[in-house]
């Protein structure tokens, strides 16, 4: 069924009050679980976020999201607007513990590509706080020839998929956040654009897709300072 489907699987199977997502070839500091856990608690929040390591092949590491080792807390919308302009945390699964029976509530998508991003934004937009240390925890080996980095332009359409089934759930559950919305869609957009364009003939229905999608919401991206 995929790996958002097994995923789901081992959610409803899991017997904790919170759960946590290491991949197998990552690793995590020993006080990893204790400071989410922590944070949770101390600020009453639905899940808690960490600063990670990129551990890249030739040896060489990269810290991401580790302004500062306290903890924050951030509302759903300051969560939002910080996830989408790269200042808080990732989309990713990793470095966070959640809620497991909130987990449970989000059904797994069918996405290859961002279904990591598809469950932590529902899950983001529905809780009431969000806990964040910038205290680095989390070790992330970026191989080259996993799932993101693999060669193929027309599999990262996915990621257009995903930012349209969202966009519904924005408009209903939380339009006050569709400028930051709109402004990651444009990016996401033209990310995909610029990967299918290196195939030998990218699909030319799906091109117009991430065209009009560009044209549709472009003006929120350019006014987004952030973005320049």
């Amino acid at each position: 069924g995929g790996v958002s489907r097994a995923r789901f699987d081992g959610i409803c199977q899991a017997v904790g009050e919170y759960v946590t997502f290491i991949d197998s070839d990552d690793t995590v500091d020993p006080d990893y679980v204790e400071t989410l856990y922590q944070a949770i608690h101390e600020f009453d929040a639905d899940a808690a976020t960490c600063a990670h390591r990129m551990l890249f092949d030739n040896g060489q590491t990269r810290e991401e999201y580790g302004f500062s080792d306290g903890v924050i807390c951030l509302s759903p919308q300051e969560t939002i607007h910080r996830v989408f302009h790269d200042s808080c945390c990732s989309t990713a699964l990793c470095c966070k513990l959640f809620r497991t029976a909130w987990l449970r509530e989000i059904a797994p998508s069918a996405l290859a590509l961002g279904e990591d991003s598809y469950i932590c934004l529902l899950y983001f937009l529905r809780s009431r706080r969000l806990a964040h240390t910038g205290k680095c925890l989390y070790t992330y080996y970026q191989r080259e020839d996993s799932a993101v980095h693999s060669s193929g332009g027309e599999r990262y359409y996915d990621y257009v998929r995903l930012y349209d089934m969202l966009l519904p759930v924005f408009q209903t559950e939380m339009p006050q956040c569709l400028p930051d919305f709109y402004y990651r869609l444009v990016e996401k957009n033209i990310v995909v654009y610029l990967k299918m364009m290196e195939d030998p003939s990218p699909a030319p229905e799906k091109i117009k897709h991430i065209a009009d999608n560009i044209q549709k919401y472009k003006t929120y991206a350019l006014k987004d300072k952030q973005s320049h």
